[in-house]
């Protein structure tokens, strides 16, 4: 990439145009709408798939890296997470073709979802259409690690799956994460943090 320019690539999916175009206008009408992330710059073709182009944050760290190696200022990075999830979350959403709506999407998933059937599957599409089309901002994939901090200035990164909704659908994911599926290799290699770090 150019100076001052980072590539991204997803190798799962490279080949999925569609895909890459999804997570580049959603991060980028994202970034339009004042959250501090990484301005995005155009998507481009990479061998037989495709990436983007994004600014580079020099020098950056993410708190996930930070609480790894300086566990004793977990409390401090925790702060900072939640501080500026609570700039994320006030930032309202509606309006835009590339943040769809946490409910119609949680709809979509428990009309189609194999893995509940009967009472269960009725209960959770009950639920879904029982909630509050909020239109707040929801990262998606709320954690540590998306949060990267370069000179002082913390950056949302990793936002393809943003929604607008209720803020609780991240706390709650990052409960999942932290308390439920802490013990998961996938989870602590993301996170570069051990169990008893996360909780």
């Amino acid at each position: 990439a150019e100076p001052g320019k980072l590539l991204k690539l997803n190798y799962k999916a490279s080949n999925n145009l569609a895909a890459v175009e999804k997570e580049f206008y959603t991060s980028k009408a994202i970034y339009d709408l004042g959250l501090s992330t990484p301005e995005m710059i155009e998507i481009v073709k990479v061998g037989n798939g495709f990436g983007f182009l994004c600014q580079q944050i020099k020098d950056k760290r993410s708190l996930s890296s930070l609480s790894a190696y300086n566990p004793q200022n977990i409390k401090k990075w925790a702060d900072i997470l939640a501080e500026e999830g609570k700039k994320l979350h006030a930032i309202k959403a509606t309006g835009s073709e590339y943040i769809p709506s946490m409910k119609e999407k949680l709809l979509v998933a428990a009309r189609e979802t194999r893995l509940l059937k009967g009472k269960k599957k009725e209960d959770l599409i009950a639920f879904a259409e029982s909630m509050e089309d909020a239109p707040n901002l929801v990262h998606g994939d709320f954690q540590f690690g998306n949060l990267i901090v370069a000179a002082g200035v913390p950056y949302w990164i990793d936002l393809g799956e943003a929604t607008h909704g209720n803020p609780m659908f991240d706390l709650g994911y990052f409960y999942l994460l932290t308390n439920i599926f802490c013990t998961q290799k996938r989870v602590r290699e993301i996170t570069h943090m051990t169990p008893t770090e996360m909780q």
